[in-house]
């Protein structure tokens, strides 16, 4: 028991994830009404907008490939306005608050994530969390590669850390329920 306890701690330890919320509604009214999310990258990493396209596209193709969300869209900015983010089909919002921090041989992120209700204009789920990882990682070299491409080669070191954080954030995402239909317009999105 004592060992089981010990590891427990440890794993925690390990963890980026820093604190987790989620509202107690979400399994009886949120999981059916929140399904379409657009993810919103404000402000961006270092005021860069290579950076914000980087994180949002990110987390857009992540969730769409390995969640039950339907991701319509990424956008990145420095000043968000969730009001005019919310438009049909649109249900929820995906804000992601990222900072990052380039090291000698690291790059130190950190993000405070949220999932937004439109209808209700409040939110449904938070997560902080944060990581360092090394620049250059030989698991990363070609989805480093693919996304320098696409953002600029500057880019290309924030790839390894930037993907692992938004892997552990993304996970925490409560599951929404999909409908049939639902499952139709996620294969259509991708």
């Amino acid at each position: 028991m004592r060992a089981i306890v010990l590891l427990g701690v440890l794993v925690s330890a390990c963890s980026p994830i820093r604190s987790a919320w989620l509202r107690g509604d979400w399994d009886i009214r949120q999981a059916d009404r929140v399904k379409r999310i657009q993810v919103l990258v404000s402000p961006l990493p270092e005021g860069r907008e290579d950076l914000g396209g980087l994180w949002g596209t990110m987390a857009r193709e992540y969730i769409n490939e390995h969640l039950d969300f339907l991701v319509y869209s990424a956008q990145w900015t420095a000043e968000p306005n969730r009001s005019a983010s919310c438009v049909a089909p649109l249900e929820g919002l995906l804000i992601l608050q990222p900072n990052t921090e380039p090291r000698n041989q690291s790059i130190r992120v950190r993000v405070e994530a949220e999932l937004y209700s439109c209808k209700e204009q409040q939110p449904l789920w938070k997560v902080s969390a944060q990581l360092t990882a090394k620049r250059k990682d030989p698991l990363f070299e070609a989805t480093a590669a693919a996304y320098a491409e696409r953002f600029g080669e500057p880019v290309r070191d924030y790839v390894a850390a930037s993907f692992r954080l938004l892997q552990q954030v993304a996970d925490r995402l409560p599951k929404p329920r999909l409908t049939e239909a639902d499952i139709d317009e996620k294969i259509d999105l991708d």
